[in-house]
C-alpha cells in the first residue's frame, strides 16, 4: 500500500491504539462533484462523465467483480489494467505503468 500511494503522490495516515486495534487511510484530493441528470423520455439517470480516456489501474481478487468492473470502465470509455494480485499492481508501476486512477478491492 505505501510504495502505491508514494507512486501516485498520496499520503497515508496510521495509528494504532494498544488493544484496540488500528486505522490507516490514504489521503487524496477531493474531486469536483458530478449530479445526475434525469433523462425524462426513458427516465434513465445518466452521469456527466469526464473519464474516457483515463487509465486505470483496478485491483480485486474476485475473478467476477473484476471482469464486471472491468468492463465497466471499459463501457464509460477508460483504458484499464486489471489484475487480482496486489504484487502484480506494483510490479506493474515498477515496470512504467502510470495510471491516472486506481480501483482497489
Amino acid at each position: 500500500m505505501r510504495r502505491l500511494a508514494l507512486c501516485l503522490s498520496h499520503q497515508i495516515e496510521h495509528n494504532s491504539v494498544l488493544g484496540k486495534g488500528w486505522r490507516f487511510a490514504v489521503l487524496l484530493q477531493r474531486s469536483k462533484p458530478q449530479v445526475a441528470e434525469r433523462v425524462e423520455a426513458g427516465g434513465v439517470t445518466e452521469l456527466p462523465s469526464d473519464l474516457p480516456g483515463v487509465r486505470a489501474l483496478l485491483i480485486e481478487n474476485d475473478l467476477d467483480v473484476l471482469n464486471a468492473t472491468t468492463q465497466l470502465l471499459r463501457f464509460w470509455g477508460c483504458g484499464v489494467t486489471a489484475t487480482s494480485r496486489f504484487e502484480d499492481a506494483m510490479k506493474g508501476m515498477e515496470d512504467g505503468l502510470h495510471p491516472d486512477a486506481v480501483v482497489a478491492d
